[in-house]
This record gives structure tokens, C-alpha cells and sequence, in this order.
């Protein structure tokens, strides 16, 4: 905990040499905060990785010259008679003030799978108790921000409480949001060059022009998907024809149940897919089963899990034999997997 200094225990702004401690105190336990940064990062890797969402994820702690910066901003920003950063409050929990001291950043193709991965990060994380966890810009700086805390289920006790600022953005909303960060982008561009402006307004229509070229080669990739010969190669694919297939976005570990498919299938391809019969009805068979099995939770919110269940008739002696060997933790697919039985004749 920081210090108090002489004289600061009264309501009123921070001072120069306040906001000068407080970013030497961050200084000192930057490494913590870039651990907590590194964890999440690991653990959204695997998450995105298994919901066959493709990303890019990066992790950093805040730098000290972006601590003292947006101190100062803010700062300058307050009214003197009602502060609401003061330097007591920084010193009882500096991580809870300023809740982006870690951060992780997920880059998505397309803002399609913006929305995808941020649904995923809201449950398969715990959210921060701060005001606003849950952020979303649909302005210039599109993109959305979720306060995570580091709790007991990573594991790590020397960080628990620790915060972690989640940003999902596509590939050119976060060279547009991060140029913008850079050059200090302001919304009156009155306030900037005329050449700066010009350049921001070429930047921010780039950006568009981008997200729209992104999205027809996406739309390309699915469309093939129709074909029923088109073979389905990666668990991305298979994500996007079942999705297809019922008409919104679907939940889960897609990797696994890839595995699974691209095992007993052959060749596994749209239409053998389809042939496993409607995914909508199967999604609800199986809902209905996870929740026979004591898996209300779980049955409403993993879709993966669902369909699986659906298809333990078919294919049950078969998914136990491959679930057996999987590795890590169990989890309720495993032992959804391992605890069916064939029902009696």
C-alpha cells in the first residue's frame, strides 16, 4: 500500500509530486501486474482456441509514462471542490482506480467474431466487482472491454483480485484505435492540424474499407460450405456450418468435438454433416439430456456439449474410447462422454 504524504488526507486533487509516488509504486510492482497480464493471456488463448474462434492475443502491463499520463489527464479534467481521483484512494487499492494496469488485447478478423469471442470472455470469465465492467464503442474506436478478475480458478493465489482489462477489436479497428492512441486523437478535430485530421479520416475509412473486404472473404469461405462434397477441415469450419445450419452463433469447445467428428466421419465433409440429422433439433435433444444429467447450467450455455449428447446413440463406445485419452482437466463434455450409457433394449 502506498504511503500517505503530508497533507493528504483532505478531498481535494492530486498533486504533481502525489501522481510522481503513485507511478514509482507502480514501477516497483510492474512485474505483478504483467504476470496477471501473461496468465489471462494464456488462458484466452486456450478458451479461443477451443471455441474455434480465430485470433490474435496479446498481454502487456501498462507502461510507468501511461500511468503518469492519464493521471495528469485526469487531473486536469476534475473539478478542485469535488476530485474523484484523489491520492487516498489510490493508496487503498491502486488496481481498482485504474483497472487497466494489465492488459490483454484480442484481435479478431471481423467484427462478426467480435461479438463471438467477447460473448465467449463474458462466460467463461469472471468479471471485475467495479463500476462498469462491460464496455462497448461503436463509435470511432470500435471494439469492446471487459474488466476480468484474476480469481481462484487460475490457480494463482499470489494474484487474486488482480484486474485485467480485456479489449476485443478486428485487425482495423485495433490499428485504428491503437494510431489514434498513439498520435492523441481527440474527437473535435478542430483542436488538431488540418493534416492530422485528414490523415485520421483516411485511416478511419481504410478501416471500413478493410472490415467489408474481410467480411466477403469470410462469406466466400462459408457459402463454399453449402457445397455438400466441401470438406470440413479445421473446427473454425465446422463452427461456421453448423452455424450455418441453424442460423445463429453456436457455443463450445468446436475443437474437441472436431476430434471427435473427424474421427468417426469419413470423409467429413457439409453434407456427411448434415447427415447426422437437424442441428436444431439435436441441440434441443441434447439440452434436454444435459439437463436429465444435472447439467442445467452447463445444457443452456454450451451448445457443443448439447449436440455430443445428441450424438452418444450413434457414436457413444466410440467419442469414450477418444474422451478417455483426452489430456488436462476433466471437464462436462468429458464426463458427459465417459458417464453415458447405451440404453438397455
Amino acid at each position: 500500500m502506498l504511503t500517505p504524504v503530508d497533507g493528504a488526507n483532505a478531498p481535494r486533487l492530486i498533486t504533481q509530486g502525489e501522481i510522481e509516488v503513485v507511478v514509482g509504486h507502480y514501477r516497483e510492482a510492474m512485474a505483478r501486474y504483467e504476470e496477471a497480464a501473461s496468465v489471462l493471456e494464456h488462458r484466452l488463448r486456450r478458451e479461443l482456441r477451443a471455441a474455434a474462434i480465430k485470433t490474435l492475443v496479446l498481454s502487456r502491463a501498462k507502461h510507468p509514462d501511461e500511468v503518469r499520463r492519464d493521471l495528469e489527464e485526469q487531473r486536469a479534467s476534475e473539478d478542485p471542490a469535488e476530485p474523484e481521483l484523489t491520492y487516498n484512494k489510490l493508496s487503498a487499492d491502486l488496481n481498482r482506480e485504474i483497472t487497466d494496469l494489465s492488459r490483454a488485447t484480442v484481435i479478431v478478423y471481423h467484427p462478426i467474431d467480435e461479438q463471438a469471442a467477447f460473448e465467449m470472455i463474458l462466460r467463461r470469465f469472471p468479471l471485475a466487482d467495479v463500476p462498469h465492467p462491460i464496455e462497448h464503442q461503436q463509435d470511432r474506436h470500435r471494439g469492446s472491454r471487459a474488466l476480468v478478475e484474476i480469481d481462484e480458478s487460475f490457480e494463482r493465489p499470489s494474484l487474486e483480485g488482480s484486474i485485467v482489462e480485456v479489449k476485443v477489436a478486428s485487425i482495423s479497428s485495433h490499428i485504428f484505435n491503437e494510431l489514434g492512441a498513439d498520435i492523441g486523437f481527440k474527437a473535435d478535430t478542430d483542436e488538431q492540424p488540418e493534416d492530422v485530421s485528414e490523415g485520421i479520416e483516411d485511416l478511419l475509412y481504410l478501416s471500413r474499407l478493410t472490415d467489408r473486404a474481410v467480411q466477403r472473404l469470410l462469406e466466400a469461405r462459408r457459402t463454399r460450405l453449402f457445397d455438400a462434397s466441401e470438406p470440413l477441415d479445421n473446427p473454425v469450419d465446422l463452427r461456421h456450418a453448423l452455424e450455418q445450419m441453424v442460423g445463429h452463433t453456436l457455443t463450445g469447445d468446436f475443437q474437441r468435438l472436431y476430434r471427435l467428428l473427424d474421427t468417426v466421419v469419413h470423409p467429413f465433409t457439409a453434407g456427411a454433416l448434415a447427415a447426422l440429422g437437424p442441428a436444431e433439433k439435436m441441440l434441443e435433444q441434447g439440452a434436454e439430456i444435459a439437463s436429465g444429467l444435472g447439467l442445467h447450467e452447463t445444457g443452456g450455455d454450451d451448445d457443443v456439449l448439447c449436440y455430443t449428447l445428441a450424438l452418444m446413440p450413434a457414436f457413444g463406445p466410440e467419442f469414450q474410447e477418444l474422451a478417455k485419452n483426452w489430456r488436462g482437466p476433466t471437464n462436462d463434455i468429458k464426463n458427459a462422454i465417459l458417464g453415458w450409457k447405451k440404453p438397455s433394449p
